[in-house]
């Protein structure tokens, strides 16, 4: 796992596994400091079926098996 603004993922990896984290903080007390993650509809339109984002985390996992560089290049961008 690594803590970037980039990660490369060998095209051999196996579903379930880690390749990025995002982190977020909110000095909010109780409920209200609490942060959620998810990807915008674009990003799970466009990669939802290779990579998922755990919501309490911010770890970016592998959906897919069989990557293939060639054919899914894939950039996520912060807004």
């Amino acid at each position: 796992m690594v803590i970037c603004d980039q990660a490369r993922v060998p095209e051999d990896v196996v579903p379930g596994t880690t390749v990025a984290r995002v982190r977020a903080r909110d000095r909010d007390l109780g409920l209200n400091g609490d942060v959620q993650y998810s990807f915008s509809p674009l990003t799970e339109a466009q990669h939802g079926a290779v990579f998922g984002i755990k919501p309490d985390t911010g770890k970016i996992y592998i959906k897919a098996v069989g990557l293939d560089h060639e054919q899914t290049a894939v950039s996520l961008n912060r807004n």
